[in-house]
């Protein structure tokens, strides 16, 4: 992150983050969303403004996806 921040929304925006990653969107696409979504309950950009994505944009190999569980 650019700048200390809050734990428990940290964990919250990474939840969000890898679950949207995991339904085959492109990690940039699944932080915006995952930002988008913390971000109705915290307005503030403190909370989920200090997340950087680099490298590739594409979605996970299938075999790189996080599964589940049922």
């Amino acid at each position: 992150s650019l700048w200390r921040v809050s734990d428990s929304v940290t964990g919250e925006l990474m939840s969000e983050f890898y679950r949207r990653l995991s339904t085959h969107r492109g990690p940039v696409q699944a932080m915006a969303q995952a930002a988008r979504s913390v971000r109705a309950r915290y307005p503030h950009p403190y909370y989920w403004a200090s997340f950087l994505v680099s490298g590739l944009d594409t979605p996970l190999s299938p075999e790189l996806r996080i599964r589940s569980s049922p």
